[in-house]
């Protein structure tokens, strides 16, 4: 997302990180299709193989890629001014702390409805509603998909109205959206099912979308990449790798199928406390 950006950040930023967000899902996005193509095949049994062994294929077609694109043009004003930081990580540590805090938390919020639609989606509907597991994979699709156009589209609205008060009202829609949306998703009726994974991706890809931009934003560039790197795959590996357990956990201790709700309100509650206590400094911090 950073080299992205730096590449092409005159060109509205935050529709690019958006769009670099978006990827993302839209690799999962071929993981479940893959599945979804894989399921009752006489293929079945090695389908993760089959899965990984694409996965390789692809990354060594970035490899190739990446070998071939230019430094970004702040990289290189960095290494003729002698900027670059001999000890990066202690020095994000020492003196953008604050920043480092706060990117873990955003992170570990979109993290979690993220990865709760990535992981958690498919394993409700087979355990909780009992659907099949192609069915379930086809909901699951449908949901990354709205969430991937919302990472876009949110990503450009923030490039109207502000990174600061879209990642807020993101938030704020998670926190007290999440319930109602699981609430329709336990429902057998088809329509409410359909409501919820629609608004579920509208949520995720709306915090998830201005979640690099906003967090690019803190950090000046000699600290961007570790500060940014560091601090935010913190965060969704705390709170977002952590999803489908504990989503799984709550259900089974509750005994409620929309329990998985409060795990996002819980982390969107989180930032949010975070970024109110931080309000007199982070017009300072966001550069």
């Amino acid at each position: 997302a950073i080299f992205v950006l730096e590449h092409y950040g005159n060109f509205r930023a935050g529709l690019v990180t958006g769009v670099v967000q978006g990827s993302n899902i839209f690799g999962s996005l071929i993981a479940t299709f893959v599945g979804m193509m894989l399921i009752g095949s006489a293929y079945e049994e090695h389908a993760w193989r089959i899965a990984f062994l694409l996965g390789g294929l692809m990354g060594m077609i970035g490899f190739y890629l990446r070998l071939r694109v230019a430094e970004t043009p702040i990289f290189k004003q960095l290494s003729s001014q002698k900027k670059i930081l001999k000890a990066p990580f202690i020095h994000v540590i020492k003196t953008a702390w604050r920043p480092v805090c706060l990117t873990i938390c955003i992170a570990g919020t979109a993290g979690s409805i993220v990865q709760l639609i990535k992981i958690y989606v498919n394993v409700f509907l087979q355990r909780e509603m009992h659907f099949s597991s192609s069915d379930a994979l086809l909901y699951t699709s449908y949901a990354l998909f709205i969430t991937m156009l919302s990472m876009a589209v949110s990503g450009a609205m923030s490039d109207y109205f502000g990174k600061l008060k879209m990642i807020t009202f993101a938030a704020l829609g998670m926190l007290f959206c999440s319930l109602p949306v699981f609430i329709l998703l336990s429902s057998p009726i088809f329509w409410q099912q359909m409501l919820a994974l629609t608004l579920l991706g509208m949520i995720a890809g709306a915090i998830a979308g201005n979640a690099y931009i906003f967090v690019i934003s803190l950090f000046t560039p000699e600290e961007r990449f570790t500060g940014v790197s560091f601090s935010y795959n913190l965060g969704v590996a705390l709170f977002g790798g952590t999803t489908g357990l504990i989503a799984t956990w709550l259900v089974n201790k509750t005994g409620l199928s929309y329990a998985p709700a409060f795990y996002i309100m819980a982390t969107s509650f989180v930032f949010l406390t975070v970024l109110y206590s931080m309000k007199k400094t982070l017009t300072q911090m966001i550069k």
